[in-house]
């Protein structure tokens, strides 16, 4: 399946929200962005699905992508278009169990961190990898300080399949990420933590847009 476009991933996290998680999701749609990640890891399957309805109602009217992070019963409960498989799953099995519960057409990816996990994601059936942490994070501060963009362009030549950034991505820094090879972004923070997230996403919107022309 092909990347939505543009190729913006809004991971939620309502623990870092600083207003309603259905009022940022909200803004970010109306602002561009056409693929969400609900990625609410202390909920259990059933309260994930209940939690999680009126983002996916939202982003299917939208015409955006909605996928589920880990939780591959939540998303057919969700009816979800895919699931994006974190480390500590068991890839190769995951990634079956989503095909069979939401079927060949899923959008389905997976995380990774180093060479030995791109080559890994190189070998399954997934439609997209994420690479992360791009900058230093606080979502992902147990992974280093941040690639730098000589390690960003080596580990983007390893992939075969396309490679999202995840990790302090601003609108500030975008543009110097793509031109390391990535094919899309993923952001968090700076979308949860913002209180104005509609104009967030569009800076990103249009700065995603500019370096793909340019």
């Amino acid at each position: 399946m092909s990347l939505p476009d543009p190729p913006l991933l809004l991971i939620t996290d309502r623990s870092q929200a600083l207003l309603p998680l259905h009022e940022i999701v909200r803004q970010a749609l109306e602002a561009g962005c056409r693929w969400l990640l609900l990625r609410e890891k202390d909920l259990d399957s059933e309260t994930l699905a209940a939690f999680g309805k009126p983002l996916a109602k939202a982003a299917r009217d939208a015409g955006a992508k909605f996928l589920v992070s880990a939780d591959v019963d939540a998303a057919v409960a969700l009816e979800a278009d895919g699931v994006h498989l974190p480390r500590r799953r068991a890839f190769a099995d995951a990634v079956t169990e989503v095909r069979n519960a939401l079927g060949p057409d899923a959008l389905v990816g997976v995380s990774t961190h180093n060479p030995a996990e791109i080559r890994e994601a190189n070998e399954l059936a997934v439609d997209y990898m994420t690479l992360s942490p791009i900058y230093p994070s606080i979502s992902k501060a147990g992974y280093g300080s941040g690639l730098g963009a000589e390690t960003l362009r080596q580990y983007c030549a390893l992939a075969t399949k396309p490679v999202i950034g995840l990790g302090g991505i601003t609108p500030e820094r975008l543009a110097d990420a793509l031109a390391c090879g990535l094919a899309g972004l993923a952001v968090l923070g700076a979308v949860m933590q913002s209180v104005e997230p509609a104009n967030e996403v569009a800076a990103m919107v249009t700065g995603m847009q500019a370096a793909h022309a340019g």
